[in-house]
């Protein structure tokens, strides 16, 4: 039973500054507007001072109390006495302590485990219920310790109709305007306010006006007075007697809906395992349900096309089944799991799926399974709580197979036909990643130089031998490796082929494609160095072959069925076969990587190496404005002793904005030696300038670069005019157009046997110090 006691120190008089309330502003369109505008008319709350209400703004804990106190206790919300009761209380006296300290006098609240109130956290959902049901004094739930704090509060707003307005959600966050609608939804009086909240600063005695009583009349369909429920009629049973009392709700006869759900179209092989043929969801209403019966039939081919029928359920709840919850052996063609216990909660979906294994020796066909409709008992069920039968269906828009109640509905939907072949295919594509030209460096191993893309249909395919082409002299030989993985997990050589083609490396391990799935492979090469055969300035361009007879690119097996995939036959099927070069079912077609290029050699990377910051001023007279460092690659090609680097040309493109340069001035020099300088040729002397500096190997300059070692370059020239005309002037050099084999020219250099044009560095410019002047 309920109770609302009006605690009190003294009668009638009581502490409360007495203000008008102005109208607020922001809530006319607010969707619990009427909460609002209750507590606003009873004096509990005042708004703003600029006229706002501010409903979406969050509340906190010390808010919500002072709030709740004034609806409950009126102006006796306030009644002295410590205020300081708890440990967070320290320092400057803050408003909402007497308010905080008269609740835990009371009993309505007790504070955190340290001793602390913490006033300023937002207030969740499960806090507030606490702090009504003990304000208001309203008898609940015993507690029970092996459950949550907040379970017998949520238990008790549920009858309220609280959660039809906010989630179930014991930590949900309150904001103001909820803080309204919740307190109106507590079904307890709320205080009249002769004027503002208490304030203990400052206050004058004026009186206590409660609501007046409203006469109960029980069965008007309103709840009024002293009466706990009032439904508008007047017969016992349901809930609320024809006394307007709270009686005991019976035992409700349990309902159960079932809804067939799509699976997967993708065709399977003879010999596959664990295939989703049928899938439904189901959910109880009024109390669980356990289902004790299903029965199924064949709509599509055959039941004898599969075999090891058997249920698979949803028990964790994460929407993918896993559990093993039951067996059935056809008979003819249908399929009836009897004795089940298929449990399923009120108000929560289950997931069940009839999974079976296609038949080995299964040529090509289909099959589909359906609720046997054909039977009136085709789906049976059990209360959990009573054990009463839960028996009729209403299936889809029909009417009732009964002449009493249906308690099971059944949503149906097309036949989910799987089709199944004798075998999968395999599609074996140029994975879409980009990749460009690469300067492969002998003795090392290669960035990748091939990606593949594998997918299969039907079955997991297992490749037996994967063959490539285009392999020179220069290689050791090939790895493969899956895309997310940093090991190889095969080899490719001449040797593991059983024909020996010159040029062609066969893999030595197999791999799995996942039926319906994708495999990315990547082909990287191993390279000899120069003293066992590698060859600078040799062309790798891989490839896999397209022919569907003699030496073929991909041998392979269906992994369930065991039967070897065919080749491409051309016609437009796809009936176990391999198809290169093509993701769907087409004529084979060469799968051709980029060409990359063997050098004993390699710059490896370029960067500013000037240490003027950017914005630096630009000074007339001479200048070195620009300074590069050249980074040379390590490696093992020691025939003759180790290939260096050396670079024969570089053209500059240096920008002159507002400024020029004396004509003839450029050159180049080693960082370590500015007194040996190379000439530099310039298309122009301001503006945008190339500057060509040719001929390096026949300088003095010395332009080489060791394995692994770094070569800083220094750009000079004598400024005329650092500012031609009013405004900024800008200089800064740079190399552009790098990284493409086929643009060349902006840098030639050797490896010691090969002149090359471009350089592989991963970025196509570097740029020196920015110079200005303002």
């Amino acid at each position: 039973m309920k109770t609302f006691r009006r605690w009190s120190l003294i009668a009638c008089l009581l502490l409360v500054p007495v203000t008008s309330h102005a109208e607020l502003n922001d809530v006319e369109h607010y969707e619990h507007k009427s909460s609002v505008n209750l507590l606003e008319a009873r004096g509990i709350i005042n708004g703003y001072p600029d006229g706002s209400f501010r409903p979406y703004k969050a509340i906190n804990r010390a808010e919500f109390l002072k709030l709740l106190m004034l609806s409950v206790y009126g102006e006796q919300a306030y009644q002295g006495g410590s205020e300081r009761c708890f440990t967070d209380f320290t320092g400057n006296y803050e408003w909402y302590w007497a308010f905080a300290c008269t609740a835990k006098m009371l009993g309505i609240i007790h504070g955190h485990p340290d001793g602390s109130f913490r006033g300023e956290d937002t207030i969740i959902l499960a806090e507030a219920l606490k702090m009504s049901f003990e304000a208001w004094k309203v008898t609940i739930g015993r507690d029970d310790p092996n459950r949550p704090w907040f379970q017998r509060y949520m238990d008790a707003a549920a009858p309220l109709g609280i959660f039809r307005r906010f989630p179930f959600t014991p930590d949900y966050q309150l904001t103001r305007g909820e803080m309204a609608l919740l307190l109106t939804m507590m079904g307890e009086p709320i205080a009249t306010l002769s004027g503002d909240a208490p304030d203990p600063s400052g206050v004058k005695f004026v009186a206590v006006k409660f609501p007046p009583t409203n006469i109960a009349v029980c069965g008007n369909g309103y709840k009024e007075g002293t009466e706990q429920c009032d439904d508008g009629n007047t017969e016992d049973g349901d809930g609320c007697s024809r006394l307007c009392i709270l009686v005991s709700e019976p035992i409700r006869h349990g309902a159960l809906r079932l809804e067939q759900q799509p699976i997967s179209s993708g065709a399977q092989a003879s010999g596959n395992v664990d295939v989703p043929l049928f899938k439904f969801t189901a959910i109880a209403g009024r109390q669980d349900i356990y289902i004790t019966t299903l029965k199924l039939k064949s709509s599509v081919g055959s039941l004898g096309f599969a075999e090891n029928y058997r249920l698979m359920i949803d028990a964790d709840g994460d929407g993918t089944v896993e559990t093993l919850f039951g067996r059935a052996t056809p008979s003819g063609e249908t399929l009836t799991f009897a004795n089940q216990n298929i449990l399923v909660r009120d108000g929560a979906y289950i997931a069940v799926e009839l999974w079976a294994d296609i038949d080995t020796t299964q040529s090509a066909s289909s099959i589909a399974l359906a609720f046997d409709t054909t039977q009136l008992d085709f789906v049976e069920g059990v209360d959990k709580i009573d054990g009463e039968d839960v028996t009729g269906i209403k299936l889809n828009d029909d009417d009732c197979t009964l002449d009493s109640i249906c308690w099971i509905t059944v949503i149906t939907d097309d036949d989910q036909t799987v089709t199944i072949r004798t075998q999968g295919n395999l599609f074996v594509s140029k994975d879409s990643t980009p990749l460009g030209s690469r300067q492969i460096i002998a003795s090392t191993e290669t960035p990748s130089l091939l990606l593949l893309q594998f997918r299969s249909d039907a079955e997991d395919v297992k490749v037996k031998e994967l063959a490539i082409e285009g392999i020179p002299s220069s290689v050791d030989h090939l790895l493969l490796f899956e895309s997310t993985s940093p090991s190889s997990f095969a080899t490719a050589r001449l040797v593991n082929c059983g024909s020996v083609v010159t040029g062609r490396f066969c893999s030595d391990n197999e791999f799995i494609v996942p039926q319906n799935g994708e495999k990315s492979i990547v082909v990287k090469a191993v390279l000899k160095p120069d003293d066992t055969g590698a060859v600078s300035g040799q062309t790798v361009a891989l490839s896999v072959s397209a022919v569907t007879s003699g030496n073929v690119a991909v041998t392979a097996e269906g992994y369930y069925s065991g039967q070897q995939l065919l080749q491409n036959d051309g016609n437009a099927s796809g009936d176990g076969e391999i198809f290169v070069g093509t993701e769907s079912i087409a004529s084979n077609s060469l799968i051709a990587a980029p060409s990359h290029t063997v050098v004993l050699a390699k710059i490896v990377d370029i960067t500013n190496s000037n240490t003027d910051p950017d914005d630096s001023i630009i000074t007339t007279g001479a200048m070195t404005f620009g300074q590069f460092a050249f980074r040379a690659a390590d490696h093992e090609n020691s025939a003759d002793g180790f290939n260096n680097v050396e670079i024969t040309k570089l053209t500059f493109t240096v920008s002159a904005v507002n400024m020029e340069f004396t004509s003839g001035s450029f050159y180049i020099f080693n960082a370590l030696n500015s007194g040996t300088i190379a000439e530099c040729t310039e298309s122009a002397t301001t503006g945008t300038i190339t500057l060509t500096c040719d001929g390096l190997d026949a300088e003095d300059v010395s332009t080489f670069i060791s394995r692994g070692g770094t070569l800083n370059l220094s750009l000079h020239g004598t400024i005329l005019n650092a500012q031609v005309s009013p405004g900024v002037s800008i200089l800064q050099a740079s190399l552009q157009n790098l990284s493409n084999p086929g643009i060349t020219g902006t840098i030639n250099w050797s490896d010691g046997e090969t002149s090359f044009g471009w350089v592989d560095i991963g970025k196509t410019n570097v740029k020196s110090t920015n110079y200005r002047l303002d």
